[in-house]
């Protein structure tokens, strides 16, 4: 299995946890889809042991608990999609090492407190999706004005305030779409 280069079981009734071992044979795996099953419990921190991967879709299951940490440690990462689970807790600063991402999928959570800034150093971040999750704090960081590949942001459904920075309105004119 060490020359597995992709998994992909998207929209099926698979079920069951990820088994904490389950990147050890999987040395040369890119992309990890498994997307609209009825997989449960922890997203295993050892997926960082998979340091090839390009793609982790695990949306639209039933997983719980916290983003791990160590999924910052997955640094050829291009696409993180883990939309429709059941995860809380705070989004991961560790995020913020993955400077390769192009899109971040973080929507219908139960994600809390403030967006990281470090999400908003990727130099290479063109879609961030972290709407409706209970996301707290000032509308916008400061920090999206460095942002300069962003094409689509969502934030709607959260629990933001305070007002638009007006470098939104200026800069971002070729977003392609943006919702707060």
């Amino acid at each position: 299995m060490s020359s597995l280069l992709s998994i992909r079981f998207t929209n099926n009734t698979l079920f069951g946890e990820l088994p904490p071992n389950f990147c050890n044979h999987l040395s040369n795996l890119e992309s990890l889809f498994l997307k609209n099953n009825m997989f449960h419990g922890k997203i295993p921190s050892t997926l960082s042991n998979c340091k090839r991967l390009r793609n982790i879709s695990l949306s639209l299951d039933d997983f719980s608990g916290t983003i791990p940490k160590e999924i910052g440690n997955v640094t050829k990462l291009i696409r993180l999609y883990l939309r429709g689970n059941q995860l809380q807790g705070e989004i991961p600063e560790e995020l913020g090492n993955l400077a390769e991402l192009e899109m971040l999928w973080l929507q219908n959570n139960f994600l809390t407190r403030a967006i990281p800034s470090s999400i908003f150093n990727l130099s290479s971040l063109s879609n961030l999706d972290l709407s409706v999750n209970n996301l707290t704090g000032g509308i916008i960081p400061s920090l999206l004005g460095n942002q300069s590949s962003l094409q689509t942001l969502y934030l709607s459904y959260n629990q933001l305030s305070g007002p638009i920075p007006s470098f939104i309105l200026c800069k971002f004119s070729l977003l392609d779409n943006i919702r707060f």
